[in-house]
């Protein structure tokens, strides 16, 4: 085993990998080496994730692997379960060591440099995925009923967007053709310098299209339903970098299912407005959605509310998950909590219906001429077109595969399922 080796294996949001990869430049500019598959690490980091249960416990199963694998390693467990779900994992303790706290635990690794103001937006990361992460906001002061975020990364915190553009300049210069724009709850971004989220859209794009219109793009990561108004509509529309994809955290679709969750800054009646209009002016757009199945008090009557409200909304997608109660937060401790298996059914339910629709989305994007696809890693050619789609390439026999990166224009051919099948035209 190289005793200068590492590796860091990563659970959870866009905000722990656009931090796992900033640790990871930083042990290289130290002379460490990135450890090959399968091979023994003398330091392995596990950043992790505390959204759910499930996500701890996938914490343990890493750390546990990882001592299987490099028995003489030096194991860290850092990020949010190690900052707000001690408890949980000491329970039933993995090997390695415990180290609460984000910017702490990366500092101590990465050297004395790190310990700057800037701790929570460390910069730039090297290509290593497909598109980049750029985080502009972290922290939460929402206190909704189900999450452990707050405890683990604290209150809201926004990065100037004079820093966050020049960022983006140096990802787009680097080579990427595509940018995730990222916070833990990107509605309460506000800086000294720009007063709102969407004004930072707005900035993004007029700082950047003269240079990097037609080359690159910008992609916006999980959007509280509160940021919907006038203005999104507007930036959204004549953003020209902006891709024509929203994810919406909607949660629920029953307005007292909303309340009890302490979902208060919008409304499912709101939210279905808001789309209705949009769409009248863009009918093609790709628009996710976060939902939650089984909260605390849900009704049969409530679930059928949100399940009638998302087959009325034109999603694309979504992301379910069952209910799993967080300690120390309010919704564990309400009452009528819903079984397990009940939970687990209504968020099946819910999938075979974001499905059917994604189905149907891809059939319609399928229509179009051309699309634009960011090449994804892999053995076969395929990559997340800009309505954000699984898209399969087939390029003319003899030519060169596309790079992990590469922008490519596409002619859908067909499709499959929810995966368009495409030919390359450049």
């Amino acid at each position: 085993m190289d005793a200068g080796s590492f590796r860091i294996q990563t659970l959870g949001c866009k905000i722990n990998q656009y931090e796992s990869s900033w640790l990871r430049e930083k042990l290289l500019a130290r002379g460490l080496r990135e450890a090959a598959p399968g091979e023994a690490a003398a330091l392995v980091v596990i950043n992790s994730c505390a959204v759910t249960g499930k996500a701890v416990a996938d914490t343990r199963r890493l750390a546990r692997k990882a001592a299987a694998e490099s028995p003489h390693a030096r194991i860290i467990l850092t990020g949010c379960a190690a900052s707000a779900a001690t408890g949980e994992l000491v329970k039933n303790p993995p090997p390695g060591e415990i180290v609460a706290g984000r910017a702490d635990a990366l500092s101590e690794l990465a050297g004395p440099a790190a310990l700057t103001p800037i701790a929570p937006f460390p910069g730039p990361a090297a290509k290593t995925r497909s598109r980049a992460v750029l985080k502009v906001q972290d922290g939460c002061g929402a206190a909704c009923a189900f999450c452990i975020v707050p405890r683990a990364r604290g209150g809201p915190v926004s990065r100037p967007a004079a820093d966050v553009v020049a960022e983006a300049q140096a990802l787009f210069r680097s080579g990427f053709a595509e940018i995730v724009v990222s916070g833990v709850n990107l509605g309460q971004y506000a800086a000294p310098d720009c007063p709102g989220f969407w004004d930072l859209i707005e900035t993004l794009n007029n700082s950047l299209a003269p240079e990097f219109a037609g080359r690159a793009a910008i992609r916006l990561s999980s959007l509280d339903p509160g940021l919907l108004g006038e203005q999104a509509a507007s930036v959204l529309h004549n953003a020209g970098l902006v891709l024509p994809h929203l994810h919406l955290s909607l949660q629920s679709g029953d307005a007292r299912t909303l309340t009890r969750m302490r979902r208060r800054n919008y409304s499912p009646e709101g939210v279905a407005s808001w789309l209705e209009k949009f769409r009248a002016v863009r009918p093609l757009f790709a628009l996710g959605a976060d939902l939650l199945a089984g909260f605390p008090g849900e009704t049969g009557e409530e679930f059928a509310v949100t399940l009638a409200f998302v087959d009325a909304l034109p999603l694309t997608y979504a992301h379910v998950f069952p209910f799993s109660a967080r300690p120390q937060t309010l919704a564990a401790r309400l009452p009528d909590q819903v079984p397990a298996p009940l939970a687990k059914q209504r968020a099946s339910a819910l999938r075979a219906l974001a499905a059917r629709k994604k189905k149907a989305f891809a059939k319609a994007v399928s229509a179009l001429p051309t699309l634009t696809v960011v090449a994804e890693q892999g053995d076969s050619p395929r990559g997340l077109c800009e309505y954000y789609l699984d898209c399969q390439v087939a390029s003319e026999p003899g030519s060169d595969a596309p790079r992990p990166g590469e922008r490519l224009r596409v002619a859908p051919a067909g499709v499959k399922g929810a995966t368009i099948l495409t030919r390359r035209l450049s």
